[in-house]
């Protein structure tokens, strides 16, 4: 998922339109008072302190519902283009709208202080932290709308050896050891894992490392040889051959050519 820029807006008590330039979608947060929304596909909505949305909508409006005894209407909004894994949109539906509250959650806070302050931050890997918070409010949204279906046992079990990974990229792993973690036979793992994931274990590792090696890249001034370190591999040149392999080139040469500006065509 991308995001744009993210901005605080007050509106007033009558309607107003409410736009994200070049975004196909609108994530938005009401950060204080009551919100009025009016979209021509949904209709009209009141929105909480804490209300979440995501709206595929042109024309959106926005007007202060508050009360004398709240606070004036305040919200974050910003431009997202969501896609789901296989790369569909979210929904197809003009006008579609999805909500939630993060009234009680750390998110809220997340969104009023980092959110708004990275977006209007000049600091190189702004870009990057914008994405990531927009993607845990998209998530925390989809969470509340899509019932996901059970898991097996073994999916169950596949799943605990992916969250591991992920948890501790740094740490070195062994095939043993991760079908240990799976309650399963080295081959019967290796097997199912690769069946469920489309690749191998300890291959996995290796897409993991190089994904958060590139965001490190991009969005920090972190050295190389630590990024290295901090990922599990021993020196700076075993972590610079297995990041040229994955990606075709070497880390040096991929931070300068993500920091490039790029040219007015």
């Amino acid at each position: 998922m991308r995001a744009g820029r993210f901005e605080a807006l007050q509106p007033a008590a009558d309607w107003q339109p409410l736009t994200t330039t070049d975004w196909p979608e609108l994530l938005l947060v009401v950060l204080d008072g009551e919100l009025g929304l009016h979209c021509p596909y949904t209709g009209r909505h009141s929105l909480d302190v804490g209300s979440l949305v995501a709206l595929r909508c042109p024309s959106v409006m926005v007007r202060d519902l508050s009360g004398l005894d709240q606070a004036p209407a305040r919200i974050a909004y910003g431009g997202i283009e969501a896609l789901l894994p296989d790369g569909n949109p979210w929904i197809t539906d003009d006008g579609a709208l999805m909500r939630t509250s993060i009234a009680e959650s750390d998110l809220l806070r997340t969104v009023q202080g980092e959110l708004l302050q990275e977006s209007g931050s000049p600091a190189p890997g702004s870009g990057v932290v914008v994405d990531c918070i927009a993607k845990r409010m998209f998530t925390t949204l989809m969470r509340q709308q899509v019932t996901l279906p059970q898991l097996s046992a073994k999916a169950r079990r596949l799943s605990r050896v992916l969250d591991a990974l992920r948890a501790d990229l740094s740490r070195q792993r062994t095939l043993d050891e991760l079908a240990d973690l799976a309650g399963m036979s080295r081959t019967a793992f290796h097997q199912a894992f690769c069946e469920a994931y489309g690749e191998s274990p300890l291959g996995c590792l290796t897409r993991l490392r190089m994904e958060r090696a590139q965001t490190l890249l991009k969005g920090t001034d972190q050295a190389i040889k630590a990024i290295g370190l901090g990922l599990g591999y021993k020196s700076r040149s075993s972590f610079w051959s297995a990041f040229k392999a994955a990606t075709g080139q070497d880390p040096t040469s991929f931070r300068a050519q993500s920091r490039t500006p790029l040219q007015p065509g």
